[in-house]
């Protein structure tokens, strides 16, 4: 008897609104704080491959606009699992890294489903290893990936100041989304993003 109500309401607003809940979205992003992020980067406010707090605050920021992560929630929980790290083996690509990325079991989860289209899109992105990117987000994860335990599950974990330390980074301590929402916002502020409060 439920079921037969909420398909009477979903089929009186389909029939207003033919694209409800059909309708691909995807997450939208400033190209001028991209941009004003880059700066950052280059005026070497940002070094992550000497200070691992601007490492994994680097990687936090391209993983949305790069691999499609949604919202702090989903960066945080993040897992090293998710990502397979490699190399290319034969033809033109020979010797050049990668990573693919296969969140929420490499599904997409923007695509349109609907009754007359019930079939899964799978989303696994790849991205190659680019030397003349400064930006490169795989140079980025291959050298934080360097850094941390083998063992390491979760992705983002706090940097190990130990001078001593054996790992970069505790396995076992995680970054937890509040942490992603307040370096998100630091980071926008620092490059001078007029609505920086908003990101996280």
């Amino acid at each position: 008897e439920l079921l037969a109500c909420v398909c009477a309401v979903y089929n009186k607003r389909f029939a207003i609104n033919l694209t409800l809940a059909t309708v691909r979205t995807k997450p939208e992003y400033n190209k001028h704080a991209i941009k004003k992020f880059e700066a950052l980067f280059l005026t070497k406010h940002l070094q992550p491959y000497t200070n691992k707090d601007h490492l994994v605050k680097c990687i936090m920021w391209y993983l949305p606009c790069k691999l499609g992560l949604r919202g702090k929630e989903e960066i945080a929980s993040c897992l090293w699992q998710h990502f397979t790290l490699g190399e290319y083996k034969t033809r033109v690509k020979k010797g050049t890294n990668y990573i693919e990325v296969q969140i929420l079991g490499g599904i997409d989860k923007t695509h349109q489903l609907m009754t007359s289209n019930t079939r899964v899109r799978d989303y696994k992105p790849k991205l190659d290893k680019d030397n003349s990117n400064p930006f490169c987000l795989t140079k980025l994860i291959f050298y934080y990936r360097s850094l941390c335990d083998p063992k390491q599950e979760r992705f983002f974990t706090v940097p190990n100041n130990k001078l001593d330390a054996k790992y970069s980074f505790y396995p076992g301590r995680v970054v937890g989304a509040g942490k992603i929402a307040l370096w998100f916002k630091e980071i926008a502020h620092a490059a001078g993003v007029k609505d920086w409060k908003k990101y996280e």
